[in-house]
C-alpha cells in the first residue's frame, strides 16, 4: 500500500562532534522540521545532541498529515541514552529507526491514523494504535523480524504473528482509520 504519491524517501544520521574527551560536544535537542526546498522534495531534519542529526527526504506529493508527528516522534527517541529507563534500557538502536520508518512508508495510507510511538528497553521500537475498538501493535526491534499483534474488540478476533507481508499490517491500518 504505503504512502500515495510517495516516490522516494532517503534517512541519513550525522554523528555529533566529540569534544576532547571524546564527549559530545554539546547537549541539546532541536525539534525536527519539515521543510519544503524545492519543487516536490520535503525534508524533516533533527538535530538531537548529544547525539548528532538525523535527516529524511521525502519526494513525491506533499506528506501525509500522519507523517510530520511519527517521524518526529521517532526521531526523538534517537535522544535516549543508555539506561533511558532508569533500569538498563539500551539506546534505541539506528536500525530500528531506519526499518521503522521504512515499514511505516510501505503501510500507511495518506488518511492513516498517527501511531503511538514507543521506546522499548531492547533498543527498538514498538508502534500502537488504540482505536475503534481495535487494537494494533507493531514491535520492531534492532536487526530482529518485526512483530505484531492484533485485536478487535468488536468482532473478537485476535492475531499474532511475524511479520510475512506487509499488505497485512497496512490492512489492519486500514481498519483503524
Amino acid at each position: 500500500m504505503g504512502a500515495s504519491g510517495l516516490t522516494m524517501a532517503t534517512l541519513a544520521f550525522a554523528d555529533a562532534a566529540l569534544g576532547a574527551a571524546g564527549n559530545p560536544s554539546r547537549e541539546r535537542s532541536v525539534p525536527a522540521t519539515l521543510t519544503r526546498p524545492s519543487g516536490r522534495l520535503f525534508r524533516l531534519k533533527s538535530a538531537i545532541w548529544p547525539f548528532g542529526t538525523i535527516e529524511m527526504e521525502i519526494q513525491g506529493d506533499a506528506p501525509s498529515s500522519w507523517m510530520e508527528p511519527t517521524v518526529r516522534a521517532v526521531f526523538r527517541l534517537h535522544a535516549l541514552g543508555d539506561n533511558w529507563d532508569s533500569n538498563g534500557g539500551t539506546r534505541i538502536q539506528r536500525d530500528a529507526i531506519t526499518r521503522t520508518i521504512a515499514l511505516l512508508l510501505q503501510i500507511m495510507a495518506d488518511d492513516s491514523a498517527a501511531p503511538s510511538v514507543v521506546p522499548l528497553p531492547s533498543g527498538g521500537i514498538q508502534l500502537e494504535w488504540h482505536r475503534r475498538r481495535q487494537d494494533l501493535e507493531i514491535v520492531i526491534e534492532a536487526g530482529g523480524p518485526v512483530q505484531f499483534f492484533y485485536s478487535n474488540r468488536a468482532t473478537g478476533e485476535a492475531f499474532e504473528d511475524l511479520l510475512g507481508n506487509p499488505a497485512t499490517l497496512a490492512a489492519f491500518v486500514r481498519s483503524l482509520t
